[in-house]
C-alpha cells in the first residue's frame, strides 16, 4: 500500500488525485487542519470537494504522542518556530502511518522546506511538487542579527529581549569559529 500524505501545497498546486482512481493500492490522506487551511483558497476548496465526492481522499487526525514526538524532533532540527499546527499535523500523521503500517510506503507531498527538513530529520520520505526540495538536512539555530545572541528554536520571529531585534534563523555552524 502507498500512502500519500497531502500538505496544502498539493491542493493549491492542483494535484489531480483522480489519476490513480483505479489503483486500490494508493490512498491520499490529510488532516483536518490541512483541510481547514486549504478551504481558504477557492481552487483548493474545489479540488477538496471533488475529492470528497469521489471518495479519493481520507481525513485523519494524528495521535497526541506523535504530535509531541514531532515537536521534539522539530526543536532538535531548529524548525519548530517555522512549522504551523497544520504542518505539525501532517508530519505527525505520516509518522503514525509509518508506525502502524511498517510495510506500507508513506510519501509526504509538500513544497514547504521546514516540513521537508523535519521529515528528513525523522526519516519520513517526502516529495516536493513544484519546488526543487531540500538537498540536505539542516540543523538551524535562532539568533538575533543585531547582538548575535542565540535563542531556543521556538523563539523564531520573536523580539530579542536584549536589543529589540527580530530573531531569525541560520544554519548551525559545525564546530566553533575562532575569533581573530
Amino acid at each position: 500500500m502507498i500512502y500519500y500524505i497531502l500538505d496544502n501545497t498539493a491542493f493549491s498546486s492542483g494535484l489531480n488525485i483522480n489519476i490513480t482512481a483505479e489503483d486500490s493500492e494508493i490512498e491520499f490522506i490529510t488532516t483536518p487542519e490541512i483541510i481547514e487551511e486549504a478551504k481558504k483558497n477557492r481552487n483548493s476548496s474545489q479540488i477538496i470537494s471533488v475529492a470528497f465526492l469521489q471518495e479519493r481522499i481520507y481525513v485523519q487526525s494524528p495521535t497526541l504522542s506523535s504530535i509531541e514526538f514531532i515537536k521534539e524532533q522539530a526543536k532538535l532540527s531548529g524548525d519548530i518556530g517555522a512549522l504551523s499546527d497544520p504542518d505539525i499535523s501532517i508530519l505527525s500523521l505520516a509518522y503514525d502511518i509509518i508506525n502502524f503500517s511498517p510495510n506500507a510506503s508513506v510519501i509526504l507531498l509538500s513544497d514547504d522546506y521546514s516540513i521537508q527538513n523535519t521529515a528528513s530529520f525523522i526519516g519520513i520520505t517526502f516529495q516536493p511538487l513544484h519546488q526543487m526540495g531540500i538537498k540536505e538536512r539542516i540543523v538551524w539555530e535562532i539568533y538575533c542579527p543585531n547582538c548575535f545572541r542565540r535563542f531556543p528554536p521556538n523563539k523564531l520571529k520573536s523580539i530579542c529581549p536584549v536589543c529589540g531585534g527580530k530573531l531569525k534563523r541560520r544554519r548551525k555552524r559545525k564546530g566553533k569559529r575562532k575569533r581573530k
